[in-house]
């Protein structure tokens, strides 16, 4: 197993905070509790086990140069997996779900701090078939945060 850093970057503390975010319990009475929060790919029995898996995904980063700081604009994929019962709509449920998401993320867009704001970028639901019982869709959005340049443990 590879080791445990001792520090951890500016990306991998948004992230870090995103996860929590979702881990914990949503403000208000029943909106979605995710049964599984991730940051590995989530399996066929991840989703077989939980009603509600959500996967978060920090794919690519654009960094601008700045004078005594970099803008670094990072991409992050929340991707989730429902299950649904027989006579609901799955579109209206993935709607439904994907609000949910968006208001979580909406909750703090600068992360406790180390983030200047988190915008979303796009969606996307998918509705599998007809004898699937889960559906899913992705959230995708963008994170702007200030490090020093060359140094992505301090942000400034």
């Amino acid at each position: 197993m590879t080791p445990e850093p001792t520090r951890h970057t500016v990306r991998e503390r948004i992230m870090q905070a995103i996860q929590a975010r979702f881990e914990s319990a949503p403000a208000q009475p029943g909106d979605i509790s995710w049964g599984l929060v991730t940051r590995k790919p989530i399996t066929k029995s991840d989703i077989a086990n939980e009603n509600f898996a959500l996967g978060l995904y920090d794919t690519s980063e654009r960094i601008k140069e700045g004078t005594g700081w970099e803008m670094h604009f990072l991409n992050v994929v929340l991707e989730f997996h429902v299950r649904i019962h027989e006579g609901d709509e799955p579109s209206t449920f993935l709607n439904h779900c994907l609000g949910q998401v968006s208001t979580r993320i909406g909750e703090d867009i600068t992360w406790g701090g180390l983030a200047i704001n988190t915008r979303e970028s796009g969606s996307e639901l998918d509705i599998d078939g007809a004898f699937d019982k889960y559906v899913s869709g992705i959230l995708v959005v963008d994170v702007s945060y200030r490090c020093r340049p060359n140094d992505p443990y301090t942000r400034v």
